[in-house]
């Protein structure tokens, strides 16, 4: 999300700040963390009822919510088949 909202910066601590922030108010966790420690974030239950409220009324579809689902044996957390592009996943 960093390189594609903010090409020009350095680093993603702006972008890594405000994901945490909204972790903090239970919008956002983290799905998984990719081999080279990049994490893929997705909406909350609550994260993904806020975010329809800002965008159905102008007419924006939004996509289903990712719900967690566990492995009955190891407690993992499964589904793990996220496009490695952003835009692809949108």
């Amino acid at each position: 999300m960093w390189k594609l909202t903010r090409p020009g910066n350095q680093h993603d601590k702006l972008t890594r700040d405000t994901l945490l922030d909204l972790q903090d108010h239970h919008l956002v966790r983290v799905e998984l963390v990719r081999e080279d420690q990049r994490q893929v974030w997705v909406l909350t239950k609550r994260g993904h009822s806020e975010a329809k409220k800002l965008l159905e009324p102008k007419g924006i579809r939004i996509s289903a919510l990712r719900e967690e689902k566990y492995d009955p044996v190891t407690g993992e957390l499964l589904g793990t088949s996220y496009d490695d592009h952003s835009a692809a996943v949108t």
